[in-house]
């Protein structure tokens, strides 16, 4: 059975119309806003879901959550769950077992908490005290100093007094660290709460410090209203740092003696003691040993603003590293823009292909010369087996603007990166600045603010932020894992916008940047051997020359104050570039360090939040083999033969992992890392090309999951129309691709033989949580109850005894739950509409039926079926008359007949004339079912060993 999902409601927070009706309706552009009340809140959106439609994104630190959803006739259909993201991550079960077995036998951390007074949460020291003890380990030594009022006892918490003065809290901090037998540090405003899963990843992470200095976690903001949104944080990225330190800089663990040896917190920077204390151990040792960790600790006011403290740190921190001209400028609130005063003014050797538009190189070559206010820059126009007339004009220019632009003519057609490192090696500048032909400078300062950044010795590459003549941006940084390489920070949004936690005000290290703006220093790009025109000789070539440099531990930065023109919409990367990418980075694309685990990789400007349990991983060591289910539905086989048995060994402590709705590519699947991939019933074009690759780049067990034969479904199925005619080669090209090839039924293995060289049948059973505990069928008045159940793809199924339906209508109330025809409804007494599967078994139940029927089709789509529909009504307690047809024969205790409409009247009025013996069948059948077809046990172990690896 099938039904969409559906939970109760329980909204903290609304929409209204004009007249005041509770509705969902559109607001801004194309999406609706709202905000979430409270960090465990959930909110409803009435709806009859399709689910699939929905957007969830986040903007800036003041904890406000746009939600976009809708269908084709514009209605909002679905259900959301915000706080159940941070609800899932919580250790229980086996997991809980697991995780404090892993602590219990490692050196307990000692993490001393120092909760500080913040006005604008008086007595909340009460709510961090009791959230810390009762979310805290066992293998997690924890001790709290408070400063204010004195708190109730927590737990086993060690809780001290904290002397504080308002006017020196850096030196009351230092007294407090002084002489604490405590390995780590963390300080906290009071209000703030703890999570579950935030100090579970923290305890495993300390126990595994090694030569960790400091760590930083992601937070949910929480303001006074009660309105929150999550904080998810990057990476160490230093000039995010830098220009946002209210999103980066609050919070951090720090080792003690790394405190202590960096000289404790600063008095002269109160309010931004923190953010210095930071930058010092930066000065000190690098950027290495600082990790973060990619989960929420603290739901918390969202941070204070010390502009000025801040702004005197960054500076103090810019003179310490020998910028000696270095001043810090105001960006926006919170934010901060560096002018590192470099003294130097090297050339720039600018090059650009000539592309066939004479217009288009016209427009890029004139905005240069009139909007350029670097003194020494030289414009390279490479002649690329141009026209005859692009070719003229380039010479005319060349001419005209002597010094300024010369013509690098190439041997002939080459591919782009080619071209790209003729040039480069022709060049006379100190940095190489690579322009797309159809981009257009705007600003005079626009190369000025490149160099900022592309003098500075630890700077790699630079880029600049691109928008299109509508305003909106085109590139502000490449995620090159997003979307198959396609993907962009904030593709689309308006030029104004902020961007997720005011990313798109401020400088910012990327793992890449586009080739459309790129400026790199000569002599580092020719380190690293130019573009590899090998693997990339049309596109991708950017990307990988980036994530070339970052790998010799230079910086790539993106920054907004170098703004240019470029509209054209970017092309998917082609797929024998993004297949080079993966093949040398695909671990980097999928964990890129200035992008969050906890946001969507398929969305094209990123920066939305993630399916909670894809990325809920308490323990990274590895314990159980991790599994990475991906159904083909919720409601139907996708979720008798995926979500059940996955929940069911995973509940038994055999397999951890977790379960997607849709189909994941292999960037996707590879920042999970699963040791084993369950896909289900792959058929499509997009659906061939992922398995192709995964097949190729992901070291993943992959088991091909099919439950029913689809190369001959019946006429009468629905889904008929909906299924490529060339199935059976389709569904052959999957299986090649996967090591294991798991069916429902004997029948269908010998239907499918020689297809794979490893065909396992799992048998289809019930999950005992669902299944076990149902109420006996009553007895009701009146006529016999006699019921079938189905959907919408039985219509052939139906068809069998349509007549019987007729002719006992007069003897029987006939009860259809799910799907009725038309031409039949009039001899059915009550029809039930389908329920969402998580109800189905109790509304099965409920039916009261004194019979139930399973007729089925004899047709070979059919024959390769399995016996679930008896092992649901059984598991009801219902007597069963049913097709004697392979699905239904064996040992289970039912009537089985031809299916001739006599012998079916026949078996229903034998039924019904003798009750208590057809009570006691129904007994047995349910005995059988409970016996020999749940999920438990060694139908369990079936699974197990059908899914993982020998």
């Amino acid at each position: 059975m099938s039904a969409d999902a559906h939970a109760p409601a329980s909204p903290l927070a609304e929409w209204r119309d004009a007249r005041g009706n509770r509705v969902l309706a559109p607001a801004g552009i194309g999406g609706l806003s709202t905000v979430f009340k409270g960090a465990g809140c959930t909110l409803e959106i009435d709806a009859r879901a399709r689910l699939g439609a929905v957007t969830v994104e986040f903007h800036g630190s003041n904890a406000h959550c746009r939600i976009g959803a809708g269908g084709p006739d514009g209605s909002f259909t679905a259900l959301i769950r915000l706080g159940q993201w941070l609800r899932v991550r919580r250790p229980a079960g086996v997991q809980a077992q697991l995780l404090d077995a892993h602590l219990a036998a490692a050196v307990p951390p000692r993490l001393g908490v120092l909760v500080v007074p913040d006005a604008r949460a008086p007595g909340g020291a009460q709510a961090t005290v009791h959230s810390l003890a009762a979310h805290a380990r066992p293998g997690l030594r924890v001790q709290a100093r408070v400063a204010g009022a004195p708190v109730d006892a927590a737990g086993s918490i060690d809780m001290q007094p904290l002397p504080w003065d308002e006017r020196d809290p850096a030196g009351a901090l230092n007294a407090a660290i002084a002489g604490w037998d405590v390995g780590w540090l963390l300080v906290v405003e009071a209000g703030a709460e703890f999570t579950a899963g935030g100090l579970a990843r923290l305890a495993v992470a300390l126990a595994a410090s090694g030569s960790l200095r400091a760590l930083f976690a992601d937070e949910w903001y929480r303001d006074a209203a009660g309105n929150t949104a999550p904080a998810l944080r990057p990476d160490l990225n230093l000039d995010l740092l830098l220009g946002s330190p209210c999103a980066m800089a609050g919070h951090w663990v720090f080792r003690r003696d790394a405190v202590l040896a960096a000289g404790g917190f600063d008095r002269a920077h109160a309010g931004a003691h923190e953010l210095d204390l930071v930058l010092r151990l930066l000065e000190r040792d690098g950027l290495d040993g600082i990790g973060h960790l990619a989960e929420p600790l603290l739901v918390c006011a969202p941070p204070r603003r010390a502009d000025a403290a801040q702004r005197s740190a960054i500076a103090r921190h810019l003179h310490a590293r020998g910028y000696e001209q270095a001043q810090v400028h105001e960006a926006g609130p919170g934010l901060h823009r560096i002018d590192y005063g470099h003294p130097a003014q090297p050339r720039v050797s600018l090059i650009v292909l000539a592309p066939d538009s004479l217009a288009v190189l016209e427009r890029c070559v004139l905005s240069i010369l009139e909007h350029t206010a670097w003194p020494d820059y030289e414009l390279l126009l490479v002649d690329n087996a141009s026209t005859p007339e692009v070719r003229d004009w380039m010479h005319q220019v060349a001419g005209l603007a002597a010094g300024r632009v010369r013509v690098v003519a190439t041997t002939g057609p080459l591919a782009p990166s080619t071209a790209r490192n003729l040039a480069a090696a022709d060049a006379s500048g100190v940095f190489c600045l690579f322009l797309d032909a159809d981009a257009a400078a705007v600003q005079p300062q626009w190369l000025h603010a490149l160099l900022n950044h592309g003098l500075r010795p630890e700077v790699g590459i630079v880029g600049a932020r691109t928008v299109a003549a509508d305003g909106t941006v085109t590139h502000a940084g490449l995620l090159p894992g997003l979307r198959e390489g396609a993907g962009r920070m904030f593709l689309g949004k308006p030029m104004q916008a902020g961007g997720y936690m005011d990313r798109l005000r401020v400088a910012q290290d990327c793992s890449a940047v586009s080739g459309s703006c790129l400026l790199v220093e000569r002599g580092l790009f020719d380190q690293l051997g130019g573009f590899d025109a090998a693997a990339f000789p049309d596109a991708g070539a950017d990307v990988d020359l980036c994530l070339r440099a970052g790998a010799l531990g230079r910086l790539v930065v993106c920054t907004p104050e170098a703004l240019l023109l470029h509209g054209p919409e970017p092309a998917p990367l082609p797929e024998p570039a993004f297949d080079a990418l993966c093949e040398r980075w695909l671990p980097a694309l999928a964990r890129d360090p200035a992008y969050n685990p906890n946001l969507r990789l398929d969305v094209a400007a990123g920066f939305e939040l993630e399916q909670s349990e894809l990325t809920w991983d308490p323990l990274p060591w590895r314990p159980l083999p991790r599994v990475l289910a991906l159904p083909s539905d919720g409601h139907g086989s996708g979720h008798y033969r995926v979500l059940q048995p996955f929940a069911a060994l995973r509940a038994a402590g055999t397999i951890d992992g977790a379960a997607c709705p849709r189909p994941l590519d292999v960037v996707e699947v590879e920042r999970f890392a699963p040791d084993v991939l369950v896909m289900q019933r792959r058929v499509a074009d997009a659906d061939l090309a992922r398995l192709r690759r995964l097949h190729r780049f992901s070291p993943a067990f992959k088991v091909y999951e099919l439950d029913d034969w689809l190369p001959d479904l019946p006429a009468a199925n629905i889904h008929r129309r909906h299924m490529p005619r060339d199935v059976a080669r389709r569904l052959r090209e999957g299986l090649a691709h996967a090591d294991r090839f798991v069916v429902s039924t004997p029948a269908l293995a010998e239907a499918c033989a020689g297809w794979h060289a490893d065909i396992r049948v799992a048998e289809n059973r019930l999950d005992p949580r669902h299944w076990s505990a149902l109420p006996a069928p009553g007895k009701r008045a009146g006529k016999p109850r006699v019921g079938w159940a189905g959907g919408v793809s039985h219509d052939g199924d139906l068809a069998v005894i349509a007549e019987v339906v007729r002719a006992l209508a007069g003897e029987v109330d006939w009860v259809f739950f799910g799907m009725c025809p038309e031409p039949l409804r009039r001899h059915v007494a009550e029809f039930h509409p389908g329920v969402p599967i998580g109800q189905y078994p109790r509304a099965l139940a409920a039916l009261g039926l004194d019979l139930a029927v399973a007729p089925l089709q004899d047709h070979p789509f059919n024959t390769c079926k399995s016996n679930l529909r008896l092992l649901e009504y059984g598991a009801c307690g219902y007597p069963v008359v049913c097709s004697d047809l392979p699905p239904y024969r064996g040992d289970l205790p039912a009537t089985r007949v031809r299916n001739r409409r006599q012998d079916w009247i026949e078996a229903i009025r034998m039924h019904l004339a003798d009750r208590p013996a057809s009570l006691a069948a129904g007994q047995a059948l349910r005995a059988a079912v409970r016996r020999d077809w749940m999920l438990e046990g060694a139908g369990l172990d079936a699974w197990r060993r059908a899914w993982l690896p020998d």
